[in-house]
């Protein structure tokens, strides 16, 4: 690529500042700084401005195009009128490269695989997860198995060898991908990075009174809480909730908002703050309310699969992570060990290691610029722009 960069194209399958959003525009405003004329694509979650919505955001050209299905519809990559208007945009507009990062879904795919069939642009399919039947065959009701699952399953792997290059988020993925036939030239892992621009590090604060959170207590934060993410940190919940209504040991939740039922079931109980879906452009500083933060998974393929966006995030807080050790974590573990605080992902692990922690806070406390400094140094989104950057030179026949 030259010194004028290129012009790239990233495909959306979701909405605006919505889920997955923020990855995409890591990675396009880190290619920004490379020099590249970058346009993201994603999808209005409300309101209705024809034919797009514009905003240049961070050096980066943001069209956010309408639709009439419902958010669930939106949400998925499989907004009607939103995919055919991105088509016939790029229909009239010439990129050197097109990503999509849920390729096999119509509102991110189709607007690429257009592009680069009248305009010989290069096609980069991102693989962010494990679609398809096996994957969520116990997590998802009847109607949904049998319609979006089975789509998934028929286009997840053609996407993926029909395109010029793929970015997986794990080895697992890249596994998949090579046995399915893909060269190992053009796959390429590129992991979540840290928002250090949009996360500040903030230590020994009062923010947890600001937000109503006891100021001497020990706190866990965990981001993007669903009924996976309980059932992945259910040991814990099972430790904390021995705590009762002790201030002294708390928890709170970055994410979606927990139902009753949900409640009840994982006996969450008044040692927990819950607050919502936050805007990191906004409300950031919530974060460093964190004394350590969450990253507990089991073992099964939607883990192995994917990738657990919020390490970066938690270690450009500055906090450290309590984690049990899976696959695609363990190499920061070996890496970066005084980021982290291993342990099993059992009762009586967590037990003890809660115990230490609050018998060592201070010591553990001490690592907080250690984990900023991981981030900023090694996991930013312009490191990963920047591997991007090189994968995309290799895939245009022009690396150095």
């Amino acid at each position: 690529m030259n010194s004028k960069g290129v012009k790239i194209l990233i495909a959306h399958y979701g909405m605006k500042d919505k889920a997955g959003f923020s990855r995409n525009f890591s990675l396009a405003k880190g290619l920004a700084k490379l020099n590249h004329n970058v346009v993201l694509l994603t999808t209005q979650s409300s309101g209705f401005i024809f034919p797009f919505e514009t905003e240049n955001r961070n050096n980066v050209r943001i069209l956010a195009f309408p639709d009439i299905v419902p958010q669930s519809f939106r949400r998925g990559g499989f907004g009607f009128l939103s995919t055919i208007l991105k088509a016939f945009y790029v229909l009239f507009n010439r990129f050197d490269i097109v990503q999509s990062d849920t390729g096999h879904r119509p509102a991110s795919g189709i607007p690429c695989l257009i592009n680069r069939f009248f305009r010989k642009s290069k096609y980069i399919s991102e693989w962010w997860d494990f679609y398809g039947d096996s994957s969520k065959s116990k997590r998802t009701n009847f109607i949904y198995r049998n319609t979006v699952q089975k789509y998934d399953s028929f286009f997840e792997i053609r996407n993926k060898l029909n395109s010029d290059g793929v970015v997986s988020l794990s080895e697992f993925n890249r596994q998949r991908g090579l046995k399915a036939g893909i060269a190992s030239e053009n796959i390429i892992i590129v992991n979540g990075g840290a928002d250090v621009d949009e996360i500040p590090f903030l230590n020994n604060t009062d923010l947890k009174k600001y937000y109503g959170i006891p100021e001497n207590s020990l706190t866990f934060c965990l981001i993007g809480i669903n009924e996976y993410e309980l059932e992945d940190i259910k040991p814990f919940l099972n430790v904390i909730t021995e705590f009762g209504g002790n201030s002294l040991i708390n928890w709170f939740s970055i994410g979606e908002n927990l139902s009753q039922d949900q409640r009840n079931k994982f006996e969450i109980n008044s040692n927990y703050y819950e607050f919502g879906w936050i805007d990191y452009r906004k409300d950031s500083k919530l974060l460093s309310c964190a004394d350590v933060f969450l990253l507990l998974k089991s073992d099964n393929v939607l883990n192995k699969a994917g990738w657990p966006n919020k390490t970066g995030d938690y270690l450009a807080a500055g906090r450290p992570i309590l984690v049990n050790s899976f696959e695609n974590i363990e190499s920061y573990l070996k890496i970066f060990p005084e980021a982290f605080i291993v342990v099993e992902r059992t009762e009586s692990s967590i037990r003890n290691k809660i115990q230490y922690i609050l018998e060592n806070r201070d010591t553990i406390a001490k690592r907080n610029y250690y984990c900023r400094s991981v981030a900023e140094k090694y996991l930013s989104w312009d490191s990963k722009a920047s591997e991007l950057n090189s994968f995309y030179k290799r895939i245009l026949g022009q690396a150095s």
